[in-house]
């Protein structure tokens, strides 16, 4: 009788202990994911902020006015740029392309939308350079030389991309415009 009560406290502890043991693991699974959770959630808001951070910088296409070397700043007049591979928005704005796009580009500008930037030291110019064999590509050029290439337009001055990090422009390059 006594082996028989021996065998049946040995088989309840290690009955006993098979429960507590799964309990256990159930514990840790049940632990582990949250933390894989969090872990998605940490990674999820890292790139989310990465995608803000690397979001800081605006680039935007329009034309420039009153540009003062002096204040460093200008004011800025966005325009839409629509190409002719932009079938969707050439629908929505009823545009034809043989018509309204003959050199592969629209200029959609509904309302004058004037924004004033500053520049820095620091900021970068180019402009297209005519006298070169490569036409429309732009060259770095000085804050002078571009002054001096937006004072030599009279009625006709062409659209500039600016790329904008907070309040500054931090490189203005003009557009090819055939």
């Amino acid at each position: 009788m006594k082996s028989k009560k021996v065998f049946i406290l040995v088989v309840s502890l290690v009955f006993a202990l098979l429960i507590l043991s799964g309990c256990q693991n159930q514990n840790k699974l049940n632990n582990e994911e949250p933390q894989e959770e969090q872990s998605k959630q940490n990674t999820t808001e890292v790139q989310e902020n990465q995608e803000k951070s690397n979001n800081a910088q605006i680039k935007e296409i329009g034309y420039i006015h009153n540009f003062n070397a002096e204040k460093m700043n200008f004011a800025f007049d966005p325009v839409e740029w629509i190409t002719a591979d932009d079938l969707d928005r050439i629908k929505e704005l009823n545009l034809d392309r043989e018509t309204d796009l003959p050199n592969g580009f629209y200029e959609y500008d509904p309302e004058a939308d004037i924004t004033n930037y500053s520049i820095s030291d620091t900021t970068q110019y180019e402009i297209i350079d005519w006298s070169s064999g490569d036409y429309g590509k732009p060259a770095k050029v000085s804050l002078e030389d571009f002054v001096a290439h937006l004072n030599s337009f009279d009625e006709f001055t062409p659209p500039f991309w600016i790329v904008i990090d907070g309040e500054t422009v931090i490189s203005i390059s003009e557009q090819y415009t055939p």
